[in-house]
């Protein structure tokens, strides 16, 4: 009511709550990804959205592809990528489990299938947490693990495009 905003959507309990005159559940309770939750909003202010809002696709060159199969070692018959992303917004660093936890996880992963490869990804900020996880994961399982920050993140999309 403080500004001449004819509709004012918002989640409940979210600060200032009080000043919408929309109130949707949280993204949480409806159990939504936050994108879908925003299309609720834009759709409650009064927007046309699809109904089925089309994803974006990754469409990497087949030599993005190969490059990468190569550097994780995904060549040899029956080779299998494990992908984590152990970080976290910088706002939310006391939700991320333990880097021991990781690497514990990842090493039992990797001695059970000789096969499997570990990819780790991050932001370049998180490179010392996934340096931390592999050295966790202990070195007999070491150079099957690999470490993917967000400057090479496009890159790598193309083995996870598959």
């Amino acid at each position: 009511w403080f500004t001449a905003a004819g509709v004012r959507v918002g989640r409940e309990n979210a600060l200032g709550q009080w000043g919408f005159n929309r109130v949707l559940p949280h993204y949480d309770r409806q159990r939504l990804h936050k994108t879908r939750f925003y299309l609720q909003v834009t759709a409650a202010a009064g927007f046309v959205v699809p109904r089925e809002p089309r994803l974006p696709r990754v469409r990497p060159s087949e030599a993005a592809r190969l490059q990468w199969r190569d550097r994780f070692g995904l060549t040899e018959a029956g080779a299998q990528l494990l992908t984590i992303a152990p970080g976290s917004s910088a706002g939310e660093t006391h939700k991320r489990w333990p880097a021991a936890h990781y690497g514990r996880l990842v090493r039992l992963a990797l001695e059970r299938n000789a096969a499997w490869r570990c990819a780790l990804f991050g932001g370049v900020e998180e490179t010392a947490l996934l340096e931390g996880v592999k050295s966790a994961a202990g070195a007999e399982v070491a150079r099957r693990i690999h470490l993917v920050t967000e400057r090479e993140l496009d890159s790598a999309l193309a083995v996870l495009s598959e």
